[in-house]
């Protein structure tokens, strides 16, 4: 039979209570691991925290007296030691010093480095002036004209819109028994302007170079050349030119133009193309007059040298060999001296070259250069990447005689490796002495 609903009252009430007990106890045991492991938790974190602090600040320090403590008669030695490292370490390490160089050379390449910088100065007795490139602006010329359907002219407009356009002026060939008069009278270089393969070819006495203008730089001023034309009649001859008044061209300038021309104007100033070519027959060295010392101003502030060139050897364009043009020369840093041979290159790491402070021609072998400027190490070999002698600096050279910088190299050596050895012995003693006791 079922229990009686009072039993079954009494039933549920009493299963109610044990289950509110068990509850009860639970969470007591419960709140008392908690409050056991949170103690257990700080009790760890202080203890971690005394011994950290033990670790990292009480013991090194105590380690470090108590070993300075024993290691009193070594710790002048240790000094010495030092001292002498750091004299040696500072004379590994390169320093930037003042080089100078004289070279001889088949042509360089530079970057000028001044606004409106003159270039030339004055060379009498040019036989003949050569300008290449496109002429933005229509070139006029005044003066006495002869020539094919050129006759009776005093007035011409010539424009040269074509990279291989040419404007050659030279004295009238068949008047030989006159004077060569006509002058190179200067040239004026903008800043940014490359100056590429500035060069001297004794064989037919030419002095060339190309010039490659940064407009962005330079603004709106251009290179400069001017030109005296002399008192007697010149030979001016014009290759893919236009002449608007006379209706003629020669666009593939295969059909060179050649004029009589007697300038009624004698000083003439071109700007020069942005990209161009100027190449001139210099007079004749054998006369003792002439000195190429006052051509090139000289003291050129530039950068970026180059005493080498570029020969392509295949049909890529990546393909190139790069040539020294040195035929000889020297360089001089920190009272050192590199003698350079022939074909052999010159190499100078950054900034390098900054001043030419001499350009002149030697009759029959080239250009004469003379450069200064600063580096950390000059190098020579017939291959640049693999150069090999070098002359270098440090901190003391700056200072002090080079005689003096090898003494003073040298007896720090001498120190320290006799006292490495003895500092050694005597820490290792002390230790095995320690051990024993």
């Amino acid at each position: 039979m079922p229990p009686s609903r009072p039993l079954r009252q009494l039933q549920i009430k009493y299963q109610k209570s044990w289950l509110r007990k068990y509850i009860k106890r639970l969470l007591k045991h419960l709140v008392l691991a908690s409050r056991r492991l949170i103690r257990l938790v700080f009790e760890l974190k202080k203890k971690w925290r005394t011994n950290l602090k033990t670790r990292l600040v009480r013991l090194p320090y105590e380690n470090f007296f108590q070993f300075l403590d024993r290691q009193k008669k070594l710790l002048f030695p240790i000094f010495s030691l030092t001292f002498f490292s750091g004299i040696l370490l500072i004379a590994l390490v390169p320093v930037q010093y003042n080089f100078e160089s004289r070279l001889l050379v088949n042509q360089l390449s530079f970057v000028n480095k001044e606004p409106d910088s003159l270039f030339i100065n004055r060379i009498r007795g040019i036989k003949e002036i050569t300008i290449t490139g496109v002429q933005k602006n229509e070139l006029t010329l005044n003066g006495q004209f002869s020539g094919i359907q050129i006759d009776n002219t005093y007035q011409l407009d010539i424009e040269l819109p074509y990279e291989y356009s040419k404007i050659i002026f030279r004295p009238n060939p068949s008047e030989v028994s006159i004077p060569v008069d006509m002058e190179l009278t200067e040239v004026y270089l903008q800043d940014e302007t490359i100056v590429n393969e500035l060069r001297y070819a004794p064989s037919s006495q030419t002095l060339s170079f190309q010039l490659v203008q940064n407009l962005q730089n330079s603004g709106a001023l251009l290179n400069k050349i001017r030109i005296f034309m002399g008192n007697h009649p010149l030979q001016l001859v014009l290759e893919g030119y236009r002449l608007p008044q006379m209706g003629m061209e020669d666009p593939e300038g295969s059909a060179p133009l050649t004029i009589l021309y007697l300038p009624d104007i004698k000083d003439l100033e071109l700007t020069l193309p942005v990209s161009s070519t100027v190449s001139m027959k210099l007079p004749n060295f054998s006369d003792s007059e002439i000195d190429s010392r006052d051509w090139f101003w000289g003291d050129f502030q530039v950068e970026d040298v180059k005493f080498s060139q570029e020969r392509r050897i295949g049909l890529s364009i990546d393909e190139e060999l790069v040539l020294s043009t040195i035929q000889e020369g020297v360089a001089r840093m920190a009272d050192q001296e590199l003698k350079i041979e022939a074909d052999q290159f010159l190499i100078a790491e950054e900034p390098g070259v900054e001043r030419l402070r001499q350009i002149k021609i030697q009759n029959n072998k080239g250009l004469d250069v003379r450069a200064s400027g600063r580096t950390k190490k000059l190098q020579v070999g017939f291959d640049p990447n693999f150069p090999i002698r070098e002359l270098s600096s440090n901190f003391f050279m700056q200072f002090l005689p080079r005689d003096l910088v090898i003494a003073l190299i040298s007896f720090s050596s001498a120190m320290a490796a006799s006292l490495l050895p003895w500092i050694a012995e005597n820490l290792f003693t002390n230790s095995k002495n320690k051990s024993e006791d």
